[in-house]
């Protein structure tokens, strides 16, 4: 069918910051201490597969996520110079579970971080979950030229962000269709 593989979904960074207490008391699947070989296997994949995008996260989220970002950015600069070494971009995406969960957060996130073969996967969805209108909010707040994947989906909250699930993408309260005009208009083609 002439499938080609986008990008690596890898759990990287789906773990504790050493010294850190994450706020939902998520399990480490892969600890802080085998990240770097669970990078090499992505990589290795990607490679395999004919991609060089590989999804990164930026650890599980704390009480103060932006009093990490410092740290945080470090860790993901040292991936990104592994990435490089081995033909990789990275992409970050904002989860509502991990320290950069909004548009607005990846945006000041990712003013720290200075490999140029770090990027975006934005998921337009995630946002909301923190209380974010993800589009035009959230998306108008990210620097473009960075945007080397999207996730498409729906979702929707009770008041006040209370119980949100996912949707059909042509259902839910984000505004998908003007998203996706706003990815046209600006010549996105990943």
């Amino acid at each position: 069918y002439d499938f080609k593989v986008s990008v690596v979904s890898t759990a990287f960074y789906k773990c504790a910051l050493p010294g850190t207490k994450p706020l939902g008391g998520e399990k480490d699947i892969y600890p802080y201490t085998d990240q770097m070989a669970l990078l090499q296997r992505a990589a290795e994949r990607a490679q395999a597969w004919g991609t060089d995008k590989l999804r990164v996260f930026t650890f599980w989220r704390t009480a103060e996520p932006e009093r990490h970002y410092a740290r945080i950015s470090e860790e993901i600069e040292k991936a990104g110079e592994f990435a490089r070494g081995a033909g990789m971009r990275l992409v970050i995406e904002n989860e509502g579970s991990c320290n950069v969960g909004t548009g607005h957060e990846l945006a000041r996130f990712l003013k720290l971080v200075r490999p140029t073969n770090v990027g975006i996967n934005w998921d337009v969805g995630n946002g909301l979950w923190l209380g974010e209108t993800p589009y035009p909010g959230g998306y108008e707040a990210l620097d473009k030229s960075r945007v080397w994947h999207m996730h498409v989906k729906g979702a929707e909250c009770d008041a006040g962000f209370k119980n949100c699930r996912e949707t059909f993408a042509d259902q839910g309260q984000i505004d998908l269709a003007g998203q996706l005009r706003a990815l046209a208009h600006q010549s996105y083609d990943g």
